[in-house]
């Protein structure tokens, strides 16, 4: 039934990310259904420690927070993804998503600059690469 969970999790963040991708914008409901799967996992399974769980959180509150400072540089909607995936996966298997996400996001950002297919002020969706980080950390079972 745990497997049920994250097969949940990845249908969902797939179509955050393909919505992403094609408006640039996270949808809120989507992320609501992820926030409510996250809870009931939680409560049927305790797959992590509480504190690993808020540990994985308060990453996604310090992205927020450079959401503010950096006026929406980052997303404010990718920081509450990243909370909800957080609290899912707890703060180093979420560490690991973001640490692939955003490298495999410079390395095609540099490439579209280098090749001028985009200018410096383009936005990059970040959420597909958010999505394929999540299925390595799952597929290397770390």
């Amino acid at each position: 039934m745990e497997s049920l969970m994250t097969v949940g999790m990845i249908g969902l963040l797939l179509l955050i990310a393909v919505i992403d991708y094609r408006k640039k914008e996270i949808a809120r409901k989507v992320l609501i259904l992820m926030i409510l799967l996250v809870g009931v996992n939680y409560l049927l399974y305790q797959p992590i420690s509480i504190q690993s769980s808020l540990g994985g959180l308060m990453l996604g509150i310090v992205l927020l927070l450079l959401s503010v400072i950096t006026k929406e540089k980052i997303g404010k909607g990718d920081a509450y993804l990243i909370m909800v995936l957080g609290g899912y996966l707890g703060i180093s298997r979420i560490s690991l998503v973001l640490l692939y996400a955003l490298t495999l996001c410079a390395i095609l950002s540099g490439l579209l600059l280098i090749c001028k297919k985009v200018k410096r002020e383009y936005r990059v969706a970040f959420v597909p690469f958010i999505f394929v980080g999540f299925i390595g950390v799952l597929c290397n079972g770390i």
